[in-house]
């Protein structure tokens, strides 16, 4: 009889102690998370009748804030269109997406000291209020980058390679956030996709944009390749199919051949480096890996793992194949060459403060990796200054400004190719790295890179104000 009583009370006691994991786990493991569901009923109700925190760019710029109208908080979003994706939006009937959704518990005064505050507060049948939020992006260059694209779909994202700050992160077309009740169905119709954030979740065939990864592996594996010479006489004959370039370059080195974008070089680069150094170098930039960023985004792809053949090694070396990687991973990798090989994490939230105080600064740059050794960057940035001088990116020239850039027109099977451009400047001492994708529109020499030139000098130019 004891022993049958011991055997309940201990699986009572087991019982016990598991519900106390499990309350913990989602008290205070989970509990963000669980704010920050875009379909939490009680946050969505919280939301409606807080006073929820405004939101603000670099300069103090508002990009959101709350006003009453009868017994709630109805949000306005002074930017509109031109920074819907970055903000998202807050609505009762389709709960929260963007920053309204990635720093909710702090725009809701559910963390910290707003916390304890906002319960006497309810219990008192007073309001609600939560933090005041500052980010790193700059307003103008939000709206400068999303007249840049001109309704077109694609993306761009701007970043400081040495902090990981995100400048700007536009996505187009985009949405009016202010009319997301009102137009839902209209946005969640359409073909163009408005209320897809390309730029974080959008993935994409890198083309020759990934070249500088190709490079990347091929220096590491063997410094002395910087000093060889390659033919190409158009076209490289792969397992009995013909991989055409863009033209026939002749004898040329490893930096023109990135400068021209040779298919042949990067190609035969990638044979001889076999599909385990190239993936090592693609992962060691975050592809097949979760970005760190206080921020959700789609993890970029290299592939399936597996035995490649010739020609899907060569397909991958010139940025096609079963690659796929989002504008926020492209713009990671240019900043990784501009940093001297070392990759910062990205991130969005600069401060934040109690209403009506002063911010408080919460940036605190970390490194994610070294992606490259310093030499190999080095090559990496003058091949990139040869391309823009000399090369197929010729079109993002700045007078007076060294740039660094790489095109890519990634073929894809839905008409025209993707234009992309990724590249920094200065080119020495880098302060602004960018990645610009045009989708279905051509060449990324022709079209994106005079997007990311107009974007790299306005923020230099945004530089000298001393920020």
């Amino acid at each position: 009889m004891r022993s049958n009583l011991l055997r309940v009370g201990l699986a009572m006691c087991l019982g016990f102690i598991l519900a106390i994991v499990a309350l913990g786990n989602i008290q205070l493991i989970q509990r963000e998370k669980l704010i920050n569901h875009p379909r939490n009923r009680y946050f969505l109700d919280l939301a409606r009748e807080a006073q929820r925190g405004g939101i603000f760019d670099r300069q103090g710029e508002t990009l959101a804030f709350s006003v009453k109208s009868g017994e709630i908080y109805a949000r306005q979003y002074p930017l509109g269109i031109q920074a819907a994706h970055l903000l998202g939006y807050f609505s009762e009937t389709r709960g929260s997406a963007g920053a309204e959704n990635w720093f909710q518990a702090d725009l809701l005064g559910q963390t910290g000291i707003l916390r304890a505050w906002n319960l006497f507060q309810s219990l008192a049948g007073k309001s609600q209020v939560g933090y005041d939020l500052q980010l790193t992006v700059d307003a103008r260059l939000q709206k400068t980058g999303y007249q840049l694209l001109k309704g077109r779909k694609g993306a761009l994202v701007v970043l400081d390679p040495r902090t990981g700050e995100i400048l700007a992160l536009i996505s187009s077309p985009g949405f009016d956030p202010g009319k997301i009740e009102t137009d839902w169905d209209v946005y969640s119709t359409s073909d163009d996709l408005p209320l897809f954030n390309r730029a974080l979740q959008g993935a994409y065939p890198p083309g020759s944009i990934f070249k500088l990864l190709t490079y990347a592996a091929a220096v590491e594996a063997n410094p002395v390749i910087i000093g060889r010479r390659f033919h190409c006489p158009g076209f490289l004959k792969i397992e009995g199919r013909r991989l055409n370039c863009i033209a026939s370059h002749g004898d040329i080195s490893l930096k023109e051949g990135l400068a021209l974008s040779c298919n042949v070089v990067f190609a035969q680069l990638a044979m001889e480096l076999g599909e385990s150094r190239l993936r090592d170098q693609a992962e060691a930039v975050g592809i097949n890996k979760r970005i760190p960023a206080d921020f959700p985004v789609k993890t970029s792809s290299f592939g399936p793992e597996g035995e490649m053949s010739a020609n899907i090694l060569a397909e991958t070396g010139i940025g096609q194949g079963e690659l796929s990687i989002t504008p926020l991973q492209a713009a990671l990798l240019a900043a990784a060459v501009a940093n001297d090989g070392v990759l910062m994490k990205p991130y969005l939230l600069k401060a934040k403060a109690l209403p009506g105080k002063e911010f408080t600064d919460l940036s605190r740059p970390q490194a994610w990796g070294r992606v490259m050794e310093s030499r190999t960057a080095y090559y990496l940035k003058e091949a990139m200054v040869e391309a823009v001088q000399s090369g197929t990116a010729g079109r993002s020239r700045i007078a007076g400004i060294e740039v660094a850039g790489k095109t890519g027109s990634a073929e894809n099977p839905q008409g025209r190719a993707h234009a992309w451009f990724v590249g920094f400047a200065p080119a020495q001492k880098p302060r602004v790295a960018v990645a610009v994708i045009l989708e279905n529109t051509g060449s990324g020499g022709t079209y994106a890179a005079p997007v990311a030139r107009e974007m790299m000098q306005l923020t230099l130019s945004l530089v000298g104000e001393g920020e």
